[in-house]
């Protein structure tokens, strides 16, 4: 008896991933995409052998119909990746993941990842506003949220036990990747599966808006387009394997987010995890009172000490105490341990005495005795 939903499932196994772009390196120590003229294969070594380290061009066929299948793209926005100490990269996770408002302006829907409920895994809806989304860029007005495609095709020149993944965050790709194919489609009976391609790379001159200068900059970028195989003894050496998989009905479903392999998305930034330490240590020690007084853990240390001390602290109060904490190095670790102590001795004399003790008249204690400081 085999396990259904294992036997159920129709997602083609990724047996490789073709890059567009290589990682730079800022002069901060984060690493970033950067186009070349060439297809990367460093994650696809079986391809090498075929076609060479570098090549500009890749004999594909797309193995579904349906472009949701065989180029999906969306709105996407995906935390940074982290290099590890170990020098291994881990990619970063998806946050939301959407469809966009339609060309009336009407919201889309999309995922968003980033309020997942921890226990039972469920991930919330929430409109796709596009440009107009508050999580469209960042605090520091950096795009964060991505259009992406990621196209699987088979190279029946290399396996067809497979398929390839190839992702982009280009509009120019992602534009024409779907212009051409939705007219191949048009043309022939709503059909793109098993047709034999090329796959390029075109240098195209792009103008976009520079948000940060804002004005128009003009520069050069690879583009990925398709273009038809028309080479007769290709097309003759490939249709032994063409009849083979079209005989085969392939039947299946592109792989969702969840499934794919952390480090397969080419959009997110790579920050190296000592830097990012130093850089966080760095944050929380120039972190101002107000902040510390109103950071959740924090908040959360106050009230287990109003608690222990039977106490009630004002917003004031708790900012009072905060700021005898500034000259400290880290003053938000420093205030935690100093709340520690005083939940510690705040309990020690709550501990019954061996010998009866004369009672006295309670008095909750003001905000100035507090022995944090």
């Amino acid at each position: 008896m085999a396990i259904q939903t294992i036997t159920e499932r129709k997602q083609p196994p990724v047996i490789g991933t073709i890059r567009l772009g290589i990682k730079k390196q800022s002069n901060s120590g984060s690493e970033y995409p950067s186009n070349v003229d060439y297809f990367v294969l460093h994650d696809a070594p079986q391809v090498i052998e075929v076609y060479g380290k570098e090549p500009k061009e890749l004999d594909i066929v797309f193995p579904s119909d349906d472009l949701e299948q065989s180029a999906p793209a969306a709105l996407k926005w995906y935390g940074a990746g982290v290099k590890g100490k170990d020098g291994k990269t881990i990619g970063g996770k998806p946050k939301c993941i959407g469809n966009g408002p339609d060309s009336a302006g009407n919201p889309g829907i999309a995922k968003f990842y980033a309020k997942a409920d921890p226990a039972t895994g469920v991930v919330p809806h929430r409109p796709c506003l596009g440009e107009k989304c508050p999580d469209w860029n960042d605090s520091k007005g950096n795009r964060q949220c991505k259009p992406a495609m990621t196209a699987y095709v088979m190279l029946p020149k290399v396996s067809p036990f497979g398929v390839f993944a190839i992702h982009t965050t280009s509009w120019n790709s992602i534009r024409s990747f779907y212009d051409q194919l939705n007219w191949i489609k048009q043309l022939n009976g709503d059909r793109i599966a098993l047709i034999p391609f090329k796959l390029v790379k075109l240098e195209k001159k792009v103008t976009y808006y520079d948000h940060k200068l804002q004005r128009e900059e003009s520069k050069a970028q690879w583009i990925m387009q398709l273009k038809p195989n028309e080479n007769k003894e290709e097309l003759l050496a490939l249709r032994g394997t063409l009849d083979a998989l079209a005989k085969a009905r392939l039947s299946w479903s592109a792989p969702s987010v969840e499934a794919l392999p952390p480090g397969l998305e080419d959009h997110y930034q790579v920050v190296d995890e000592v830097v990012a330490d130093q850089q966080a240590a760095s944050a929380l020690s120039k972190m101002t009172a107000e902040a510390v007084s109103q950071d959740p853990e924090v908040v959360a240390a106050f009230v287990r000490m109003e608690q222990a001390m039977d106490c009630k602290l004002s917003p004031k109060d708790r900012l009072m105490l905060v700021r005898k904490k500034e000259s400290k190095p880290n003053v938000k670790e420093a205030v935690l341990a100093g709340v520690e102590v005083a939940i510690a001795a705040a309990q020690a004399k709550k501990t019954p005495q061996t010998q009866p003790q004369p009672v006295a008249a309670t008095v909750p204690p003001r905000a100035e005795d507090v022995g944090i400081l």
